[in-house]
């Protein structure tokens, strides 16, 4: 992708660096903290909407999103390995879309010419991402559930998510990224739900056995 360069970039870049720096000043924000990183960031991000098209010395801020069509959107926090997470869901998802809002530039927080901010769709999902460095991590307490009609597409996704990540219990599993996702077939919604009680008991059971969803493992349980 071009970096689209306006003819008034660095005019526009300054505005950019005088309005985080005006409203960290107002607020009684050390942008050096380290505990403040997330709100400097989301005042770049802020900077972004207002000016989509700045090229200066620290960051190169491509193109505006075109895939903002959702009013909310999961938006995730990479140590340095955005790039490699957005190519490798794309390997995974057959329907993704990637894009690269902003690089880092000369004096930038991060290498120069290495990725700053990106948005990504898979299978109709919008996210935002922000290479943000070690401070925080992901943890199972947000976790994203994938749909699966059938044992082929359950084992699809089980296998390539987990790839150099870590399976777990009952369809949950860790992506080499830290990010957590789970991937369960339809059915297991409707057996555990069966209107025999019975039934319904016998599919927890087998499910609580599971790590990778069987479903044909399921189906046996209530006959």
């Amino acid at each position: 992708m071009k970096t689209i360069i306006a003819t008034n970039a660095r005019i526009t870049g300054c505005i950019l660096r005088s309005f985080a720096s005006n409203f960290l000043t107002r607020c009684a924000i050390d942008p050096l903290n380290v505990a403040n990183t997330p709100l400097v960031y989301e005042i770049l991000m802020v900077g972004l909407t207002l000016y989509p098209t700045i090229n200066n010395d620290r960051i190169t801020l491509l193109k505006k999103s075109t895939m903002s069509t959702k009013k909310i959107r999961p938006f995730l926090w990479f140590n340095n390995n955005l790039e490699e997470a957005m190519q490798f869901y794309s390997s995974v998802f057959k329907n993704a879309k990637t894009q690269v809002l902003s690089r880092w530039g000369e004096g930038g927080m991060g290498k120069k010419g290495s990725v700053m901010s990106a948005s990504f769709e898979l299978e109709g999902q919008e996210f935002m991402a922000l290479n943000g460095g070690p401070m925080f991590t992901f943890t199972e307490a947000i976790s994203f559930f994938i749909d699966c009609e059938s044992q082929e597409e359950v084992d699809h996704y089980w296998e390539a998510l987990s790839a150099g990540g870590e399976k777990s219990r009952c369809g949950w599993l860790k992506d080499k990224f830290g990010l957590s996702w789970q991937v369960i077939p339809s059915i297991l919604g409707e057996v555990l739900n069966h209107k025999d009680p019975a039934k319904a008991k016998k599919a927890m059971e087998a499910m609580m056995k599971m790590d990778k969803i069987i479903i044909a493992d399921l189906k046996k349980a209530v006959e």
